[in-house]
């Protein structure tokens, strides 16, 4: 029996999926970002969707934000973005005091918590962090809804949320001093045919301006493609017509138990 692979793709024309799907190829052929204009526009755009979309980041992504923010920055920014990040040190300490001890928290020690009340003391810190690193980014924007806000459609904050993840996966610096694989070459390029190694196990062929180009992954790297090929179908979301049926209501990450 005879297996057929097929592929069934609907163009991608968004504007905004178009710019995260640029920002991804942009660090595919460039990985060490030399100028850091990459990571600075995926935190940006991380910035983007994290308040429109009322997803709090954590500790370490948003201190990572602001210190790329930071780079190249003027004086008056610098010191904007200082205050921020020292605002968001005494959240986070808050936040990390109430979910080791949630027994000083009881659910009535605040008047009216709960869905569609006035947030918890938990829920109204969460809703600082997305207020204040909503100001992070190089165009600020308000977070969505404030608190007495309308339910969300599940699926969009899921994608969201997948698309921030796979927008760090390809930036993030990780604390154990592993190396991102993203911040390594992992593709060869050349426009000699003969330049293509044997070994390699993928081979993409671009003609265009009057030569031919090659493209190829090397058998060592192939992991680093497939778990490339995921990221970039995580921020090439399903078509808009599939998020557009009725699902459960949602209030995004910013009440995450995974926070």
């Amino acid at each position: 029996t005879n297996i057929l692979h097929q592929w069934n793709v609907d163009p991608v024309v968004e504007a905004d999926d178009l710019e995260v799907l640029q920002l991804a190829y942009r660090k595919a052929i460039d990985p060490f970002d030399g100028d850091g204009s990459i990571k600075r526009t995926a935190y940006d755009k991380i910035c983007e969707l994290s308040s429109g979309y009322h997803i709090a980041l954590t500790r370490g992504v948003a201190t990572d934000m602001i210190d790329t923010m930071k780079q190249g920055a003027s004086e008056h920014r610098l010191e904007r973005l200082d205050r921020i990040k020292g605002d968001l040190e005494g959240l986070y300490n808050e936040i990390d005091e109430i979910s080791e001890r949630p027994q000083k928290y009881e659910p009535g020690s605040f008047a009216g918590g709960g869905a569609g009340g006035p947030p918890s003391k938990l829920e109204f810190l969460k809703e600082e962090v997305i207020r204040l690193t909503g100001e992070v980014g190089d165009d600020a924007v308000e977070p969505v809804g404030a608190y007495y806000r309308p339910g969300r459609n599940v699926g969009l904050i899921e994608q969201a949320q997948d698309k921030i993840e796979a927008l760090l996966k390809l930036v993030e610096v990780h604390e154990d001093g592993q190396v991102n694989p993203y911040s390594m070459p992992w593709l060869a390029s050349c426009c000699d045919k003969k330049a293509v190694p044997r070994c390699a196990c993928l081979v993409g062929r671009y003609q265009g301006c009057g030569q031919e180009c090659y493209l190829w992954v090397e058998p060592g790297n192939a992991k680093t493609f497939r778990d490339f090929v995921l990221i970039v179908l995580s921020l090439a979301p399903p078509d808009a017509q599939e998020m557009a049926l009725p699902t459960p209501s949602g209030v995004g990450a910013a009440n995450s138990p995974n926070f």
